[in-house]
């Protein structure tokens, strides 16, 4: 049997530089499970856009006829019952397509980096070896995500609010790195942190 890749899950607030991190370590020869794009083709697929349409209407949906994230973030973030119905249609979905990526990973890979959004709240930090809390500074959290996403501070609030406390997450993890918004040291981190976990046999 094929050995299997140790499988490091990546938490930390919304912004704080997880996917970043992860494409560091995917540079150093690992495989990065992106769960948020794997979220996003969920919602894309013809089942998954229909019900969707079937329950919020046309409302959600872009002029081409796909999904309209921010529309449904919308939607969900302020209704608990309705972010529980959405969840219970595509988290099944996103988390076999995760598991998939992950089982087809061999020892040719150093690592297998789940970068989940909610991997903690739904539980899969079971599947994970190790789980490292991305630290960063809440104003700076905040600046990316609204040059990325345009949030604003009521928006960004109930998203962060959604999720499990940053202590906890921290409490939670078996590594805590800093990102101070230079590329060259969060790099420098994830070859330490790689080399540390997984040694080169070269």
């Amino acid at each position: 049997m094929t050995a299997q890749p140790l499988v490091i899950g990546l938490v930390g607030g919304i912004g704080s530089g997880k996917s970043t991190f992860a494409s560091c370590l995917g540079e150093l020869g690992c495989v990065v499970v992106d769960a948020d794009a794997i979220a996003h083709d969920v919602l894309q697929t013809e089942d998954v856009r229909s019900e969707i349409e079937a329950w919020w209407g046309s409302a959600v949906l872009d002029a081409d006829g796909t999904i309209d994230r921010a529309a449904v973030g919308r939607i969900v973030f302020a209704d608990v019952a309705e972010k529980l119905r959405l969840e219970a249609l595509v988290h099944p979905l996103i988390q076999r397509a995760c598991r998939e990526v992950i089982d087809a990973a061999d020892s040719s890979s150093r690592a297998v980096i789940l970068d989940a959004p909610l991997l903690l709240e739904v539980g899969l930090d079971a599947w994970c070896d190790i789980v490292v809390f991305i630290e960063a500074p809440d104003t700076a959290r905040r600046d990316r995500v609204h040059a990325r996403s345009g949030w604003g501070s009521e928006e960004w609030a109930m998203r962060e609010q959604s999720q499990i406390a940053l202590d906890e997450k921290r409490l939670r993890s078996d590594h805590v790195l800093v990102n101070a918004d230079d590329s060259t040291v969060l790099r420098q981190q994830a070859a330490s942190l790689l080399n540390q976990l997984h040694p080169r046999s070269d």
